[in-house]
């Protein structure tokens, strides 16, 4: 088949509403079924900005193990409410920390506090992958340590 019927063909498909592979992958396609949280929402990727301290609902002893999300980039990323996600640095460094939602939090941010953004390594404006922890999640009755030497 000659490559000019491919592409009148891809174009009838896209007129119709069924997606080519090319624009299903594309950043503009992503960013239009999710426009608040955007398309690093959808792939879990995130910026980081300081904890919002107006949820007065949340204790502050519990503000350093909850990072705040937009239910938007929840939905997106498929987090949530008060479910665990993980964190991952660039640098590769990982922490288990609680979804909460802040209503008018911005889209494609997460809040983390400082104690947070010490523990993952990461400063305000860096980028930082967002998962869900999906699956039971059990709590530890022992835990063994080992300690290693870093020559």
């Amino acid at each position: 088949m000659s490559s000019k019927k491919n592409r009148k063909r891809s174009n009838r498909s896209s007129d119709r509403g069924s997606p080519s592979p090319s624009s299903a992958r594309s950043p503009a396609g992503a960013s239009a079924a999710c426009p608040e949280a955007g398309f690093a929402a959808a792939t879990g990727t995130l910026a980081v900005i300081n904890f919002l301290e107006k949820d007065d609902k949340v204790p502050k002893k519990f503000q350093n193990s909850l990072v705040q999300l937009g239910l938007g980039t929840m939905k997106s990323a498929n987090i949530s409410i008060g479910r665990p996600v993980l964190l991952t640095s660039l640098h590769g460094k990982q922490e288990v920390y609680t979804a909460w939602p802040v209503s008018g939090f911005p889209g494609g941010k997460v809040g983390l506090s400082e104690i947070a953004q010490k523990n993952v390594g990461v400063r305000v404006g860096d980028a930082i992958h967002v998962q869900p922890l999906l699956g039971a999640v059990l709590q530890a009755d022992e835990m063994d340590v080992a300690l290693r030497c870093q020559a």
